[in-house]
C-alpha cells in the first residue's frame, strides 16, 4: 500500500477515535456531574487539563510567557469557561444525546455568525440553518412534544463554542497553539474555581467514579485528544476533518443508549438525521463554491479546546 494512502487511513481512524473519546465523554460527563457540583467538575477538568498542557508545553516555552499573552488568555478562557458552564448545567437536566446533537449544532452555528458579521451569509446557509433547526426541534422533542429542561441550557453552550472558536481565530495566527492551550485552559480552571467557591459547597471526598471522570475528562477528552487530531489534521483536509467531526454526536448518541437506555423514536431518529445532514452540508458548501481546496478554520469540538486547521492541522 502507497505511504501516502496509508498515512491518510491512519489519520480518519484518528479522528473516528477522537469522535468515540468525545462522544464518550458526553456520558462520562453526566456522570461525574450527578457526583460532583457543576463547577467544582469544570475546575477539576481544566486543572488537569492545563497541567497536561504545561508538560507538554516544558519549562523553557512557558518562561517565554509575558503581558502580551494575558489579552487572548482572559478572551479565549472565558469564552471556554462560560460555554462549559452552560453545556454543564444542561447535562445534569438532560440526556447524554441531547447534549451530544444538540453541542453539534456548532458547526452550523459559526458559519451564520461569521456571515452575519460580515453581511455575507448565503441564502444556502440560511436554508440548512433553518433545516437544521427543524431537525433540532424534531429531535429534542420528547414523546410528549416537550423540551427537556436543559436543552436550551446546551443549546447557549454550544452558541457558546461557536463564539469561542471565532475568538480562537483571531489570535491562533500570532500564539502558538499549545500555550494558547495552556493559558485559556488556566483561565477557564481559574473562573469556575472562583464561581464554585461562591456559589456551591466545599469540595468532599471524590469517589473513584468521579475520579475516573475527571481524569477521563481531563486527559483523554482534552489532552490526547488534541494530539491525536493535531496529528491527524496535518494529513487531513479541513472538510474532510470537519465531515468526520459529525461522527461525534453519533457516538454520543449511541453512548447514551447503552449506557442510560437512551432511546429514541422516529421523529427524533429523523430529526437527528436531518441535523448531521446539515452539519455536513454547511462545511460542504464552502469547499464546493469556491471550488479550490478548502481554507477554512477547523470546527473544533467542544471536547477539544484551541485547535483549528489552520495553526496545527
Amino acid at each position: 500500500m502507497h505511504r501516502a494512502l496509508r498515512q491518510q487511513l491512519l489519520a480518519i481512524f484518528l479522528i473516528i477515535l477522537v469522535t468515540i473519546i468525545w462522544g464518550f465523554s458526553f456520558v462520562v460527563s453526566k456522570v461525574a456531574l450527578n457526583n460532583i457540583p457543576t463547577f467544582q467538575f469544570i475546575f477539576f477538568r481544566f486543572i488537569v487539563a492545563a497541567a497536561a498542557m504545561a508538560v507538554i508545553c516544558g519549562k523553557k516555552q512557558l518562561k517565554t510567557l509575558s503581558k502580551k499573552d494575558i489579552k487572548p488568555a482572559i478572551h479565549t478562557g472565558l469564552a471556554l469557561g462560560f460555554a462549559f458552564a452552560f453545556q454543564s448545567i444542561g447535562t445534569k437536566l438532560t440526556t447524554a444525546s441531547n447534549t451530544a446533537f444538540i453541542t453539534a449544532s456548532y458547526v452550523i452555528i459559526i458559519p451564520l455568525i461569521t456571515g452575519l458579521l460580515t453581511k455575507k451569509i448565503q441564502r444556502m446557509q440560511l436554508l440548512i440553518a433553518i433545516l437544521a433547526f427543524v431537525g433540532l426541534t424534531a429531535f429534542s422533542l420528547d414523546r410528549n412534544l416537550q423540551f427537556q429542561p436543559g436543552d436550551s441550557f446546551v443549546f447557549l453552550g454550544a452558541l457558546g463554542f461557536a463564539v469561542h472558536f471565532l475568538i480562537l481565530g483571531r489570535y491562533t495566527k500570532e500564539y502558538d497553539t499549545r500555550v494558547i492551550t495552556f493559558l485559556q485552559l488556566s483561565v477557564a480552571s481559574i473562573v469556575s474555581l472562583l464561581i464554585s467557591l461562591a456559589t456551591e459547597p466545599l469540595p468532599q471526598r471524590l469517589d473513584m467514579t468521579s475520579i475516573f471522570c475527571i481524569l477521563y475528562s481531563g486527559l483523554l477528552a482534552t489532552g490526547l485528544a488534541f494530539f491525536i487530531q493535531s496529528y491527524a489534521q496535518r494529513i487531513l483536509s479541513a472538510t474532510q476533518t470537519a465531515v468526520l467531526m459529525t461522527g461525534e454526536s453519533l457516538f454520543g448518541g449511541l453512548f447514551g443508549w447503552l449506557c442510560f437506555q437512551e432511546t429514541f423514536i422516529a421523529r427524533q431518529l429523523l430529526g437527528g438525521a436531518l441535523l448531521i445532514a446539515c452539519m455536513v452540508a454547511i462545511v460542504l458548501l464552502p469547499a464546493r463554491m469556491q471550488n479550490k481546496k478548502s481554507k477554512e478554520p477547523l470546527l473544533t469540538s467542544p471536547g477539544q479546546e484551541g485547535k483549528t486547521i489552520e495553526t496545527e492541522t
